[in-house]
C-alpha cells in the first residue's frame, strides 16, 4: 500500500485519479452508515455493550459525516436578522456601502474650542 504522500501526490498528478479516491470516500461513508444500522439493531457487529455499542455509533456517524457531508453530514442553517434602519439614499450614494445617520445634520462646535486657538 503506498503512503499518503504518494496518493496525494498521484492525486496532484491526475485530476481523474483524484475523482476516484472521492468516489472511494463516498463509497466508504455509505458503508458505514451500513455499519451503523447493524450496530443499532443488534446484528454482527453489535458488541453487546450498550455503551460501546453507542460510541461505535457515534464515532461512524461523525466520520461518515467527514467522508460524505452531502448525504451524512450536518447541515446547518444560518439566519441573519438587520436591525439597521432602511435608507433610501440619493442615486449619487447608492451602491458604495457608506454609513448613513438619520436626522437633520448640523453645524455645531464642540463645547470649550475657541477658534482664536485653531
Amino acid at each position: 500500500m503506498p503512503g499518503r504522500g504518494t496518493i496525494s501526490k498521484w492525486m496532484a498528478a491526475d485530476p481523474e485519479f483524484e475523482k476516484f479516491i472521492d468516489d472511494a470516500y463516498k463509497w466508504k461513508a455509505r458503508y458505514f452508515g451500513e455499519a451503523i444500522e447493524n450496530i443499532a439493531s443488534g446484528g454482527s457487529l453489535s458488541t453487546g455493550d450498550i455503551r460501546r455499542d453507542e460510541l461505535k455509533v457515534k464515532a461512524l456517524m461523525w466520520l461518515a459525516g467527514k467522508y460524505n457531508r452531502k448525504v451524512f453530514g450536518d447541515s446547518q442553517q444560518i439566519e441573519v436578522t438587520d436591525t439597521r434602519p432602511v435608507i433610501n439614499l440619493p442615486a449619487q450614494f447608492q451602491g458604495f456601502g457608506l454609513p448613513v445617520i438619520e436626522g437633520e445634520i448640523s453645524d455645531v462646535e464642540p463645547e470649550g474650542k475657541d477658534e482664536d486657538k485653531l
